[in-house]
């Protein structure tokens, strides 16, 4: 698919100029594509490569994601996106003991104050890097 060949070589690309930030952009507009395009089968490998590279991890409870105010908000706005669609994924497969967790944590960072990162907008700065996050 032209789409995801496009993605592919912008996240290359600003993996290879250092753009962090934007090569993890590039993962969740992929993620997107697949979803919206309905190709099932392959993103559960595109989700749990978005979930590590935001260190999102499942499924140990125990491994809590920084607060909102601790992290940019195009990190936070990312990472809503991952969780939301993860929800979508192993919602629509049925599989509620994946989704459910999830779920869980996409309230907890909506309780500790994600959206009002945001702004009024919902608009944010895409930086070039993220400090914990290398691409190698």
């Amino acid at each position: 698919m032209k789409m995801l060949d496009s993605v592919q070589t912008f996240q290359t690309l600003a993996t290879s100029n250092g753009h962090t930030n934007v090569a993890l952009l590039a993962q969740v507009i992929r993620l997107r594509i697949l979803l919206s395009e309905g190709l099932w089968p392959i993103i559960g490998t595109s989700l749990n490569e978005a979930e590590e590279a935001f260190q999102i991890k499942f499924p140990d409870s125990s491994a809590a994601l920084p607060l909102a105010t601790e992290v940019p908000a195009a990190e936070t706005a990312l990472r809503l996106h991952v969780l939301i669609m993860g929800v979508i994924y192993y919602t629509y497969a049925g599989d509620t003991e994946n989704a459910s967790p999830r779920l869980s944590r996409l309230h907890e960072l909506l309780d500790k104050g994600a959206l009002t990162m945001l702004g009024d907008s919902g608009v944010v700065d895409v930086s070039a890097h993220i400090r914990f996050i290398s691409f190698a």
